[in-house]
């Protein structure tokens, strides 16, 4: 039986007159890959922006490990937006230390850049990585979390998208 990371129940989202996300349920298990799909306008974003605990639901509840969020939640799991602009001048080591700076206990980035095999092209420049590096480093910047809940990094894979 896997463990429950987290899970939603009758997730509302109401801005003003327009109902953004309508009685979602789900729950995401260890190790378990999850993507949300749906049109423009359908509330994916909005649901990611409330599973990362940076909006309110107006109903519902979003549970971690079977309890309330957290107030360090956001310091145990990565965000990835859906675009930045300073990446793109810096090369992925630069990006690595500038996540990485974010934590107040990050994993060090000796343990990603091995783990992930990224040496080969850590000092490129980044507008001339490949699509999958430039992927890669980009994700990588949700990992580093804290040392302590590493294995949140099963979650880290699970919220980031395109709205």
């Amino acid at each position: 039986m896997s463990e429950v990371i987290l899970s939603v129940t009758d997730l509302k989202k109401s801005y003003d007159d327009v109902l953004a996300v309508d009685g979602l349920d789900f729950e995401i298990e260890k190790g378990e890959c999850f993507g949300l799909l749906g049109p423009n306008g359908a509330g994916k974003s909005t649901t990611l922006a409330m599973l990362e605990g940076m909006e309110d639901p107006t109903q519902g509840s979003v549970r971690y490990y079977g309890a309330p969020l957290p107030a360090d939640y956001q310091s145990r799991v990565g965000i990835q937006f859906q675009a930045t602009a300073l990446q793109d001048f810096l090369t992925p080591f630069d990006n690595l230390k500038l996540f990485s700076s974010f934590y107040d206990d990050p994993i060090p980035m000796d343990q990603l850049i091995e783990q992930f095999r990224l040496k080969e092209f850590l000092h490129r420049d980044s507008r001339r990585l490949s699509g999958g590096h430039e992927v890669s480093t980009r994700s990588l910047g949700c990992c580093f979390g804290s040392q302590s809940r590493w294995s949140d990094t099963d979650l880290n894979h699970t919220l980031y998208g395109r709205g």
